[in-house]
């Protein structure tokens, strides 16, 4: 089955409209924010903090998500289709929590402190964590062996690609 071809509702094209539509939402804010803090009109009151300071602590935070991400990697449940779909889907939005944590922080931080400049540096780590958990085809290739060397009879691409099995299952 191709992983990206087909109907253009499949589940991995959703996915990455997720992605897609939340790091677009993380840059217009940085936008947003920067031309508020950037064009000099705005009142200059600020919080006496150290900018380098919250900048480590935002640079602290986004390495340990990072390492996070890497260490504590749930396994996805494949003993059905709709298990492997629901581990795969809580699985994706906890790692886009983790991932978007050091941008909104990084976001008080710079809004605090008027200094846009932090804000940039917790992007980063929100965008290098969209990189990781991307649903490309290596990402999922390697999701597929870990299932397969569990036993799993499901594919993993089968079981997302079809429309309608990302929702999940409301009432009785």
């Amino acid at each position: 089955m191709p992983l990206y071809g087909g109907r253009a509702n499949n589940g991995v094209r959703q996915f990455w409209f997720l992605l897609a539509g939340l790091a677009g939402a993380l840059v217009m804010i940085g936008v947003t924010i920067g031309g508020y803090l950037l064009d000099g009109h705005h009142p200059k009151t600020s919080l006496h903090l150290n900018p380098t300071a919250l900048t480590v602590v935002a640079i602290a935070l986004g390495i340990v998500g990072q390492v996070l991400v890497r260490v504590v990697d749930p396994p996805l449940n494949g003993s059905s289709e709709s298990s492997l779909v629901a581990t795969y889907r809580a699985r994706f939005f906890l790692w886009v929590g983790v991932g978007e944590a050091p941008a909104f922080i990084a976001l008080v931080f710079a809004i605090a402190t008027n200094h846009f400049w932090i804000y940039p540096v917790g992007l980063l780590f929100a965008l290098l964590s969209f990189v990781r958990i991307a649903p490309t085809a290596r990402h999922l290739a390697k999701d597929q062996r870990r299932l397969d060397q569990s036993g799993t009879p499901c594919s993993l691409v089968v079981t997302i690609h079809l429309p309608g099995r990302l929702r999940p299952k409301t009432g009785p």
